[in-house]
């Protein structure tokens, strides 16, 4: 998961009669990434002018086609409230899906309406697996050399995530990327590559037939 780390402070004021009580709200990231299937936390805390204590916590999503809706945090849908009613006001995301995409927004009490103000956007991408090859032929050949590559867009330039090879469902490999410096048939298969230890992140196949010298396809 890529953050940027960047504090947004916002200040929600609610009336309720002549009682006016100020809600300082703070989301430690602007911006959140993370891998479908993984585990995500969006984290935010936030306090009272006058230390009232909050009765209700809610969360509220707008998705990538600006739909508006008020999300459950009772552990259904995957959403956690893993806050208290003091400062806290986090949540986590068990297994992340495309559907979780979007903007968050915390609300207190009896707010009725999503508030506006810059909140956490969450970005939901899937791994990728990249191909490079020796010569220019597009058929991969015997002898060829082969390079697969797993791709967290999350990362950036940072290649920091460890990472699950397969071949036909089963591991061979840990590792950012497959070298392969001499192919053979006996390599073929459908390859794919998972964040460490989290299976739900297993990414697209890349299905690999060698062929032969004499252009024979295993």
């Amino acid at each position: 998961m890529r953050v940027e780390l960047q504090t947004w402070i916002l200040t929600l004021l609610f009336l309720s009669g002549v009682f006016c009580s100020i809600w300082k709200v703070e989301y430690q990231h602007e911006f959140i990434c993370a891998v479908k299937g993984s585990a995500v936390s969006i984290p935010c805390l936030f306090y009272s002018s006058d230390n009232q204590k909050v009765q209700r916590v809610l969360w509220g999503h707008v998705n990538a086609f600006g739909k508006k809706q008020i999300i459950s945090t009772k552990s259904t849908g995957g959403v956690q409230y893993i806050g208290d009613k003091l400062h806290n006001c986090s949540i986590r995301i068990a297994e992340v899906g495309c559907n979780h995409a979007g903007k968050y927004m915390v609300m207190f009490n009896k707010a009725k309406r999503l508030p506006v103000e810059v909140a956490p956007v969450l970005k939901v991408v899937d791994l990728t697996i990249s191909m490079t090859k020796s010569g220019k032929d597009e058929a991969i050949k015997e002898g060829d050399s082969v390079k697969l590559t797993c791709v967290n867009s999350c990362d950036d330039s940072n290649a920091s995530s460890a990472f699950t090879w397969f071949r036909n469902g089963e591991s061979i490999y840990e590792g950012p990327f497959l070298h392969f410096r001499n192919m053979s048939p006996s390599v073929s298969g459908n390859y794919t590559c998972s964040l460490k230890t989290l299976l739900g992140t297993i990414s697209r196949a890349v299905i690999i037939n060698v062929e032969c010298k004499d252009h024979t396809k295993y």
